[in-house]
This record gives structure tokens, C-alpha cells and sequence, in this order.
């Protein structure tokens, strides 16, 4: 089956979900992180980014592994946790603790006798992946994980071992950026950086805010080609190792 037969195959509703949260950053910084630290998570699970975007959008026990391995390192851990659904509510507790410290806005999900097991289930996609982000982020913070990007930068490695790899830009502040590994796979993001403005808390005059917007240009081998010859004819030079 060809790349266009099998995108007909795919529901519109999961394309277009699928297209939602392509344009997050979370879901490159998700990516991210479960490339870099993989040797700290020990995970045995070999997935792909698409099957982590499925995961996302029809949550399933790909997402519920991904959760149970993150909330494993993030003392203490619950005792329950191993049971089905369970890791929902252990999700819950952490994000109530550090929602404030790794994610804006109001928190989407808390403890509530087990109704939170059913409303992770009804969330938007976009949104689980702001937790799932979160999640990440929390466990970014713990000693460990400190000490592994530590040791790791004493054995020679350099600071961008544990960041996206930004390969060029242009004249208007558009930033390409190049990620993953042969595991997770690699994937190109165009990053565009606007301004708006905003009311500031007491209400006169408004303050700058930095607006930014993300897409992947390429999640495989044909894509990155297509970008290769789309770039190759305009103004934008980059180099992009197939």
C-alpha cells in the first residue's frame, strides 16, 4: 500500500487530531525527552513518535506504560500504582503538587474519588499532552535525573545532547529545528516566533508577550526530502543529513 492509500485509510478525525498536536511544542519537547533520558528510564518499550501521537489521541495501554514508567521515578511512588488505571490518580497528586513549577494555566485534571480516571479519558488530546508534558517535566526534576545529566556532561558530552537541535533560520525568526533518534525516530519542527500584547495585572497599558508557533515539516525519510526540494528552490539554505 502506498503513502496515499494509507492516509486514506486513517479517519479524518484522527488526521486532523493528529495535525493538533503536531503543531504543539509540547509534543516535540514529550519527544524529546523520552529520546535523551531513555538510558535513565530504562524503558524496554521500542516505540515510535507516531505511536506515541496514537497513544495520545486514543488513549490506550502504550499511554498508561508511558505514565506508570514517568510517576516510577517521582518519589514517593504509590504502592497501587501497577493497577489498572490506577496511575491516573497517582498523576493527579503530582500535578497538584507541582502544576505551578512546570506548566501555565489551570490545572485540567485533580483527584476526585475516581471520577478523574473518566475525565482523563474525555480530555482533548492537546490537553493530555500538556499533562503528559508536564509529567516530564516533573520528572526532569528529580535527583536522578540531575545527576545523569551531570555525569553525562563530565564523560565529554555537550550541552546540546540534552536539547533540540537547531539546524538554521531566516531573515524573519522563523528557527528550524532537527530531533530524535533511530529508535523514536527523527523529526524536522518549524518554529515562528510572533508578538502580541497583552493588559498587564493592573489593567493600564499592555506588555509584549512572545507568541510561539509550532509545525513538523517531517516525520519520515520521503518528507524530509520533499523539504529538502521545497527549501532547495527558495531563499531559506539548510542542511538536513538524510
Amino acid at each position: 500500500m502506498d503513502v496515499a492509500d494509507d492516509r486514506k485509510a486513517v479517519p479524518s478525525s484522527e488526521i486532523d487530531q493528529r495535525t493538533k498536536l503536531r503543531k504543539r511544542c509540547e509534543l516535540a519537547t514529550v519527544l524529546n525527552f523520552l529520546s535523551v533520558f531513555e538510558p535513565l528510564l530504562k524503558s524496554k518499550m521500542k516505540v515510535t513518535a507516531e505511536d506515541i501521537e496514537m497513544a495520545i489521541i486514543e488513549p490506550n495501554d502504550l499511554l498508561a506504560k508511558l505514565h506508570v514508567m514517568l510517576l516510577k521515578g517521582i518519589p514517593p511512588v504509590s504502592k497501587t500504582l501497577d493497577r489498572t488505571d490506577a496511575w491516573v490518580t497517582a498523576l493527579c497528586k503530582k500535578l497538584t503538587d507541582w502544576w505551578p513549577w512546570v506548566a501555565d494555566g489551570d490545572l485540567p485534571l485533580t483527584e476526585n474519588k475516581g471520577k478523574e480516571i473518566s475525565k482523563y479519558k474525555e480530555l482533548e488530546p492537546t490537553t493530555r499532552l500538556v499533562v503528559l508534558k508536564a509529567l516530564c517535566e516533573i520528572r526532569l526534576k528529580q535527583g536522578d535525573a540531575v545527576s545523569y545529566i551531570n555525569s553525562t556532561m563530565k564523560t565529554g558530552s555537550e550541552v546540546s545532547t540534552f536539547r533540540k537541535k537547531k539546524i538554521c533560520g531566516d531573515e524573519r525568526g522563523t528557527l528550524y529545528w532537527l530531533d530524535g533518534n533511530d529508535s523514536i525516530g527523527y523529526r524536522l519542527y518549524k518554529e515562528v516566533r510572533g508578538f502580541e500584547s497583552k493588559q498587564n495585572d493592573k489593567g493600564k497599558g499592555f506588555l509584549p508577550v512572545i507568541d510561539v508557533q509550532w509545525e513538523t515539516l517531517a516525520t519520515s525519510l520521503e518528507e524530509f526530502r520533499e523539504v529538502v526540494v521545497e527549501f532547495s528552490s527558495s531563499k531559506i539554505m539548510m542542511e538536513v543529513v538524510l
